[in-house]
């Protein structure tokens, strides 16, 4: 427990291969309890409007057999992949391998959501698109 009376310096030392944000925040145990369910419950809630966008989507291109619906559903899923990562819900699911786990789960999301969004716009911009915006998309979709 750290003294009240007094400010007190913490220091951690952190080790590894990606980049990190580190937010702290000092709670007594019971506000720590209530702060905690808070966070757990709004980021479930967040997770599950994703997830029931996801599904719907899916099923719309299983029922209409749309392209457009399917990569908005991947980009959604891969947006899901990135908030488990990032919003820290992964060390409720898997506590001894989240700090592994974390980082290849939130690259792969943001590299294969940029390449399922990419090719998102191309399917509902295809007549608006300049050539130029065209070829970037196209590009961005390769990489």
């Amino acid at each position: 427990m750290l003294p009240t009376e007094k400010p007190v310096a913490v220091y951690l030392r952190i080790k590894t291969a990606n980049a990190n944000t580190l937010a702290a925040a000092v709670h007594t145990p019971d506000d720590m309890v209530s702060y905690s369910n808070n966070n757990i419950a709004i980021q479930s809630g967040f997770i599950g409007i994703l997830v029931f966008i996801f599904l719907l989507n899916l099923l719309y291109t299983l029922r209409i057999r749309d392209r457009t619906f399917l990569l908005f559903s991947l980009c959604v899923f891969f947006l899901i992949l990135i908030h488990i990562g990032i919003g820290g819900l992964l060390v409720l699911v898997s506590p001894a391998s989240a700090h592994l786990l974390t980082g290849p789960l939130i690259g792969i999301g943001f590299s294969i959501g940029t390449v399922f969004l990419s090719l998102f716009l191309l399917q509902i911009y295809k007549e608006e698109l300049t050539p130029w915006t065209h070829r970037i998309l196209q590009v961005i979709a390769l990489i």
